[in-house]
């Protein structure tokens, strides 16, 4: 609770959440930053529609720990594709190739 804040303070219930935090450049990022990643997952039905069903996700390569990449399928039930691609910056821009079924039917959606 309160995580989009970038609190340095574990939640307590007995206090409020930071709100001052906000005031601050970085921690303001982080808030604007978790706010479009929420508008992305509920505007992507692939990324929440089969969260219960093992056929709404699968591994494309989770055993590159040399470039710290990590790539993952999310679909829908109408097989809606996102291919989730996490990798540091340095991995990015590497050069380096991933493998996707239909690499012309992709698009950019979150680069952070």
């Amino acid at each position: 609770m309160g995580s989009e804040l970038a609190s340095w303070n574990e939640w307590n219930h007995e206090t409020s959440l930071d709100w001052h935090l906000l005031g601050e450049p970085r921690h303001r990022a982080i808030e604007l930053l978790v706010g479009e990643l929420n508008r992305l997952y509920r505007g992507e039905r692939a990324l929440h529609e089969l969260d219960a069903d093992p056929a709404g996700f699968r591994w494309l390569d989770a055993d590159d720990a040399e470039r710290s990449l990590l790539l993952f399928d999310r679909r829908s039930t109408d097989d809606h594709h996102v291919v989730c691609h996490l990798a540091p910056p340095v991995s990015r821009s590497s050069g380096g190739r991933t493998a996707v079924d239909a690499p012309d039917a992709m698009r950019r959606r979150f680069v952070s």
